[in-house]
């Protein structure tokens, strides 16, 4: 049996937003959170995440030509690099935390994507299979 992990995925409302809601209506194991911008993501709100006990987080952001807020996408792009620090040093792989870029027309290639990092979490499995 494959483990099903707890994952949230914030999205961006002006990425594929409507293809993730769509998307994670097939897991019972997936918590969306609609955000305005990826900019507005923090590490704080990264770690609670992990502290309420998911086994992974995933931040949907816009890619770069297509931010509707200023570079909100690379702000949040460095709140994911310093966060993928902390849990380094709280002995989490980084791997559970992941970033992914996509234009609202990039259904299909999100769908992929998806997939592969579903599959990466499931080996990955608990964020508790260590402590």
């Amino acid at each position: 049996m494959t483990y099903k992990p707890n994952i949230t995925v914030f999205c961006c409302e002006n990425s594929v937003y409507e293809t993730v809601l769509s998307v994670s209506k097939h897991y019972s194991n997936i918590q969306v959170i609609k955000v305005p911008c990826s900019g507005k993501i923090s590490s704080i709100h990264i770690l609670k995440c992990f502290e309420s006990g998911k086994d992974m987080v995933i931040v949907i952001a816009c890619i770069e030509e297509a931010c509707h807020f200023i570079n909100g996408n690379i702000r949040v792009e460095k709140a994911v690099e310093a966060t993928c620090n902390m849990l380094k040093e709280l002995d989490i792989e980084d791997k559970r935390l992941q970033i992914l870029n996509f234009a609202p027309n990039m259904e299909e290639k999100f769908r992929s994507a998806f997939e592969d990092v579903m599959l990466q979490a499931s080996e990955l499995g608990s964020i508790y299979k260590k402590r």
